[in-house]
C-alpha cells in the first residue's frame, strides 16, 4: 500500500500546482478583436488572445493579432468588450503590448523572476 500512496502523492502534488497555475492563466486571459473602421460600419478583420501582465490593464499578445486599426479586448470578467490602445510592437519577436483603460485589479500572470533553462515554465 505504501508504494501506491507514494505514487499518488508523486502525481497529485504536481497536478495541484499545475492546476493553480492554469487557473491563474485562465483568469488573466483575454480575447482581442482587430477591426477596421469603414465609412458606415466597423468590420472585424482578425482576432486572437492575450494575457494581462499587470493589474493595471497591460496585455501581452502577438503582433500578428493586430491586423486592423481599432482593437477591442474582452475578458470573461466583463459584460462587454473594452477599447484597447497599442503601446508597443515588435515585428521581429511577434509581440505587442496593449493597455485597456479602467481595468484595474484584473488578475495577471506572474513571469519567472530567474533566468529559465530551456523547457522551463516562464509563468
Amino acid at each position: 500500500m505504501k508504494p501506491f500512496l507514494g505514487l499518488v502523492l508523486a502525481v497529485w502534488l504536481p497536478l495541484t500546482v499545475l492546476a493553480a497555475e492554469l487557473d491563474q492563466a485562465v483568469e488573466a486571459s483575454v480575447l482581442i478583436f482587430a477591426a477596421e473602421e469603414g465609412d458606415e460600419e466597423v468590420e472585424v478583420v482578425g482576432h486572437g488572445s492575450g494575457v494581462f501582465v499587470s493589474s493595471d490593464g497591460l496585455i501581452l499578445t502577438n503582433k500578428h493579432v493586430l491586423a486592423g486599426d481599432v482593437y477591442a479586448v474582452y475578458s470573461y470578467r466583463w459584460s462587454e468588450p473594452r477599447p484597447a490602445d497599442v503601446l508597443w510592437v515588435s515585428s521581429d519577436a511577434d509581440l505587442a503590448l496593449l493597455r485597456v483603460e479602467g481595468s484595474n485589479g484584473n488578475p495577471f500572470v506572474n513571469f519567472s523572476e530567474s533566468d529559465p533553462a530551456a523547457g522551463e515554465d516562464v509563468f
